[in-house]
């Protein structure tokens, strides 16, 4: 407890890669400069049960990567009021409560890759947020709820997010939509082949919006054989994108990028004009 008590000046703290687990005996020994960090890293350590953070004022960056986290609960975070960046990557994380971030309004960057996630966290509250990863759950993430990245704050940044490596199976009518203002949150977005494949793609008319000029799509190729990359990656699937504006970027953007001029402009009638239930509404009273 004692540790720190001469180290008054003390904003950055790097404890990682050692045998850690019990964060009550590390918050009792950071309380001499727990009003003054600004930065803790405890990558590495074998910490399995997260329990409430105390008060860290002015704690900006924290990394708790490589431990065995299963549960973020409501009121882990509830006093990192400052806390911009937070990194969890490589955990065995399988919840993370409804409002477990719902205090710290100041988050950039959220790093979840590589857990046992079922389900996208809410991020409502969260109008600075930036980047949201999630590349592989481990084969857990089968869903997309509706409604799945909206903020309820304006302005909000617009978003990053990172689904690689997760097949998603169900994506939800109304999964880039937001309850709150008619326009999509998200410019750019990371998805495997498998998971295009298996939504209705009148869904990505809904990445279509004014908060960014262009939308990037990323469609990973890297766990399908060659020879299917052309199921998705074809003329058809680059003409329809372009009509909303969003580019493909990445592998399947270099393989629409054969297609011949006239192939890409031929008029065809928009699938989507008439599929209401892909048409994002603005609910707001009721909220």
């Amino acid at each position: 407890p004692d540790l720190f008590k001469s180290c008054y000046k003390l904003i950055i703290l790097d404890l990682s890669n050692n045998f850690l687990n019990n964060l009550t005996n590390v918050f009792n020994a950071l309380r001499p400069v727990q009003f003054n960090l600004k930065e803790l890293k405890l990558t590495g350590n074998m910490i399995e049960n997260l329990i409430d953070f105390p008060k860290f004022p002015n704690l900006e960056i924290l990394d708790l990567s490589y431990n065995k986290i299963k549960i973020i609960n409501d009121n882990s975070f509830y006093s990192l009021s400052k806390l911009t960046h937070l990194f969890l990557t490589n955990n065995q994380i399988e919840l993370i409560e409804n409002d477990a971030f719902k205090y710290s309004k100041n988050l950039n960057i959220i790093l979840l890759n590589n857990n046992m996630l079922q389900r996208t966290p809410r991020i409502s509250n969260l109008s600075k947020l930036k980047i949201l990863d999630m590349v592989n759950q481990n084969g857990n993430l089968k869903k997309l709820n509706d409604y799945a990245f909206e903020r309820i704050e304006k302005p909000h940044n617009s978003l990053s997010i990172h689904l690689d490596f997760n097949d998603v199976e169900n994506v939800g009518n109304k999964t880039f939509c937001s309850r709150y203002y008619n326009i999509s949150e998200i410019f750019n977005l990371d998805m495997t082949m498998n998971s295009i494949k298996s939504i209705n793609r009148c869904i990505l008319k809904q990445l279509n919006s004014g908060l960014s000029t262009r939308v990037y799509l990323d469609v990973g190729l890297t766990q399908q054989p060659i020879e299917k990359h052309s199921e998705v990656c074809n003329c058809d699937f680059k003409k329809f994108v372009s009509k909303y504006k969003i580019d493909l970027v990445g592998a399947c953007g270099q393989l629409t990028n054969i297609c011949e001029p006239q192939k890409i402009d031929d008029k065809n009638e928009d699938e989507c004009t008439n599929r209401q239930e892909f048409t994002c509404d603005l609910h707001q009273k009721n909220f």
